[in-house]
C-alpha cells in the first residue's frame, strides 16, 4: 500500500514539474487600439439592439412560478402536518415528545414559506408604486 502511495506522489510531483518547465509557445496577437475600440463598439451595438426587459414582463414571468412553488409548499406542509398528527395520536408519550420537537421545525418551515412569499409581495408592491 505504501508503494502505491509513493508512486502516486512521484507521478503528481513529476507532472507538476513537467507543467512548470515544459515550453509552450503562444501564437496570440494583440489587436491595435483602433481595432479593439471598433470591436467593443460592435459588441455594444448588438446589446443595444436587443429588446429591454420591463418590470412588468419580469413580474409576469416570476408570478406564476412563485404561485406554483407556494402551492407545492402548502401541499407539502399539509401532508407533513397530517402525517405528524396521525403519528402523534398513535404514539407513546416518549414518541409524542419527539414529535413535538419536530413540530417546531414544521412551524418554522411554515413561517419561512409564507414569510418569503409575503416579503416578495411587499417588495413587488413597493417597486411598482415607485416605478409606475
Amino acid at each position: 500500500m505504501k508503494v502505491i502511495k509513493y508512486i502516486g506522489i512521484i507521478l503528481v510531483v513529476g507532472s507538476l514539474v513537467y507543467m512548470c518547465f515544459a515550453s509552450t509557445e503562444v501564437y496570440a496577437t494583440f489587436p491595435s487600439l483602433d481595432e479593439l475600440f471598433q470591436k467593443a463598439g460592435t459588441f455594444l451595438n448588438k446589446g443595444a439592439a436587443q429588446p429591454k426587459l420591463s418590470a412588468t414582463s419580469i413580474a409576469a414571468l416570476i408570478s406564476p412560478v412563485a404561485s406554483v412553488l407556494l402551492g407545492i409548499g402548502t401541499a407539502v406542509l399539509i401532508a407533513v402536518g397530517a402525517v405528524m398528527g396521525i403519528k402523534y395520536m398513535t404514539a407513546s408519550p416518549d414518541a409524542q415528545a419527539k414529535l413535538k420537537g419536530q413540530l417546531i421545525g414544521l412551524v418554522v418551515a411554515t413561517i419561512v414559506l409564507y414569510g418569503a412569499y409575503g416579503i416578495w409581495g411587499i417588495t413587488y408592491r413597493i417597486f411598482f408604486s415607485m416605478v409606475g
